[in-house]
């Protein structure tokens, strides 16, 4: 990630980290039980103006949770313990700078598939010299799908441009 933060400062990790991020405490204030968010948002250690951000710092604390565990198995969703905040997006500090809104929509009932709920986060990128000719969007994304987790995770990126473009160079990556 290191050499990756120096090349690319625009970068942006997500996904399922199964862990708390201590630095944007979930609604009910869950403590980490590892160290992989805070190592991760760090980049460098050395360097403190590369740390990550988490997108849900924008997000009303009460709001902030994005997972759903049925720990005492009932079947029913007992706010607020049955929540919590394990899904994260961390973004480089030129791209934090830049977003314009970040939600954690909550309408749909957890007890049904999936029992995630999605970070949107929306960021303005100023437009190039020719803002048509290669504009890509990441328009889907299934981090967790129902059934066995190492198979049919996706993305789908949209080529909102007018010109054809490569992807050459991108990586995606999880953890």
């Amino acid at each position: 990630l290191q050499q990756e933060s120096v090349q690319h400062p625009n970068l942006v990790v997500l996904g399922d980290f199964n862990d708390y991020d201590e630095a944007t405490p979930d609604h009910i204030d869950s403590m980490p039980i590892s160290t992989v968010v805070r190592d991760i948002r760090a980049m460098d250690p050395a360097i403190t103006t590369d740390d990550l951000r988490n997108a849900a710092e924008l997000v009303a604390k009460a709001s902030r949770f994005t997972g759903f565990h049925d720990a005492n198995q009932n079947g029913q969703a007992d706010p607020p313990a049955a929540f919590t905040s394990i899904d994260h997006v961390l973004l480089s500090p030129a791209l934090f700078s830049q977003i314009e809104s970040v939600n954690i929509p909550h309408a749909h009932n957890p007890l049904d598939h999936p029992d995630h709920f999605p970070i949107v986060v929306r960021i303005l990128m100023a437009p190039g010299p020719t803002p048509t000719a290669g504009r890509v969007r990441m328009t889907s994304l299934v981090p967790n799908p129902a059934g066995n987790e190492n198979q049919n995770e996706s993305i789908t990126f949209t080529n909102l441009g007018t010109a054809s473009m490569t992807l050459q160079g991108w990586k995606v990556k999880d953890l």
